[in-house]
């Protein structure tokens, strides 16, 4: 577990072979920086249906979605979902 409550684990210490966590104060944590580009490219027909092309995350920036302690681990595990997403869709008008 890495929330409780919106308090965060931010560290774990080994002493005297006990495993001791320490906690952020309540909202006090943020996840790293994220940012991304997304691209959109409409085309429109003469009988006024459209293509849809879109990229998401154009660049493939790996963004921390979550951060994970795992008691084997010494450092914390960050969790991203996606590098880049394509997505084609049609509109049709009748």
């Amino acid at each position: 577990s890495f929330v409780v409550n919106k308090i965060c684990l931010i560290s774990k210490y080994q002493i005297a072979g006990q495993i001791l966590e320490a906690y952020s104060e309540r909202n006090a944590y943020r996840l790293p920086a994220y940012h991304r580009l997304d691209i959109n490219f409409t085309y429109t027909t003469r009988r006024g249906n459209t293509w849809n092309f879109s990229l998401y995350n154009a660049y493939g920036r790996r963004n921390t979605y979550a951060i994970l302690f795992r008691d084997d681990e010494p450092q914390p595990l960050r969790l991203a979902l996606f590098s880049f997403v394509p997505a084609i869709s049609y509109n049709f008008k009748f």
